[in-house]
């Protein structure tokens, strides 16, 4: 997953969230718009439709307790999680 990847998947549960009011156009158009002038935050508007837990719980094998840790499935999901928990517009390196 990339950059690209990270935020074309957030960006469509936040639009398809805001059709529920408006139509497609309007909805985008109003996301974007709000993206670029930075009263939008992706990953915050995204928490609101998938708890950060739940995330957690279906991206990681659980928590090692030797390394206090979280054992995450890859790279990638370690990158996505980090990028959601601290509400960052791009995928984090």
């Amino acid at each position: 997953m990339g950059n690209d990847d990270y935020k074309a998947d957030l960006d469509a549960v936040n639009i398809t969230d805001r059709m529920n009011q408006d139509s497609f156009i309007k909805a985008s158009a109003d996301y974007y718009q709000g993206l670029e002038s930075n009263k939008i935050n992706r990953s915050k508007e995204f928490k609101q439709h998938f708890d950060y837990d739940y995330l957690y719980d279906t991206l990681t094998d659980g928590y090692d307790e030797q390394t206090n840790q979280a054992v995450v499935k890859n790279e990638t999901a370690k990158r996505f999680l980090y990028s959601i928990k601290h509400n960052k517009n791009e995928l984090s390196e």
